[in-house]
């Protein structure tokens, strides 16, 4: 039986072309009779420029979230996201989840049109503690060296978002994805498990 308690706050607001975003959350309980304490943080700080072409909206961002430095020693230390939300936050590709992960990432809108967006992001990703797992959005840990010689580099993802506005409840996104791992994914590497990735999305979306 698991028992988890999150608290959390978040402050984000705009202010003549100035934006910002922060949020943490600390979490406690019990699983498996062992005591939980974990925590998350999220610091982002941005800028608009409402009257340049393109209207162009640049964020830089550091996403944290705890790792536990010895999965044996009983205590919990991994943060639990508990609902993710898939693309948004830490990359569109997918493979990296709020837990025990760092995320240095930067984010520029750009609107060539009023019916195209596009959506520049840059991920590099580290893990909190070498002897604990990397996990997706699912919370599924996929990847692991339990000696901790792998180190924690996971690697810089790149992002391109294009999102065409059809009709104002139509879209249609195309998005296209690389992963370039780092010295924990080429350790952690082997068959059926590779070190690079990409993926490409071709969406399209009707809301009524």
């Amino acid at each position: 039986p698991s028992q988890n308690h999150t608290f959390g706050s978040r402050w984000a607001g705009s202010k003549d072309g100035f934006l910002w975003d922060f949020e943490g959350a600390l979490q406690t309980g019990q699983q498996a009779g062992n005591d939980i304490f974990a925590g998350m943080a999220t610091a982002g700080v941005g800028r608009t420029w409402n009257d340049c072409n393109l209207t162009p909206t640049f964020w830089i961002y550091y996403d944290y979230a705890s790792g536990d430095s010895d999965p044996n020693s009983g205590d919990v230390h991994t943060f639990n996201q508990q609902f993710p939300f898939g693309h948004y936050y830490l990359g569109w590709m997918d493979l990296v989840g709020r837990q025990n992960i760092h995320d240095l990432n930067a984010h520029l809108y750009l609107y060539p049109t009023p019916w195209l967006t596009m959506w520049l992001q840059y991920h590099h990703f580290w893990l909190d503690q070498s002897r604990d797992a990397l996990y997706n959005p699912g919370g599924v840990a996929y990847r692991r060296d339990s000696t901790g010689a792998a180190g924690n580099d996971v690697g810089d993802e790149i992002d391109l978002v294009l999102n065409f506005h059809l009709t104002r409840y139509s879209d249609i996104l195309v998005s296209y994805n690389k992963l370039y791992g780092g010295g924990f994914l080429k350790a952690t590497s082997g068959p059926g498990r590779a070190v690079d990735a990409e993926s490409l999305y071709l969406m399209f979306q009707q809301r009524w």
